[in-house]
């Protein structure tokens, strides 16, 4: 371990101590820390929600409206799909 590494590391352990014992400080550093990946992993489920939400009204909303079979609605969809990309491109060159 270098010196810089050393004073890194003690630095960091006293400023833990202080703040543990500062008065009125209502939660510990390591308390800080545990909230901090509580709200992380609550972020990311809600992303992953979103995600399936947005998959299910693209993939399955389509083919519940029309009121046909899936695999109808998949083919007549992906032709669709695959016409609106070729517009675009086509408006993008110009």
């Amino acid at each position: 371990m270098t010196n810089q590494d050393h004073l890194t590391e003690r630095l960091g352990e006293e400023l833990r101590a202080r703040a543990d014992h500062v008065h009125g400080a209502p939660i510990s550093f390591d308390d800080v820390r545990g909230q901090a990946r509580s709200i992380r992993r609550r972020r990311r489920a809600a992303a992953a929600v979103a995600v399936v939400a947005a998959v299910a009204v693209v993939a399955i909303l389509p083919a519940v409206l029309s009121g046909t079979s899936s695999v109808e609605c998949s083919r007549r969809c992906q032709a669709r799909r695959q016409t609106e990309l070729f517009s675009l491109t086509m408006i993008r060159r110009t």
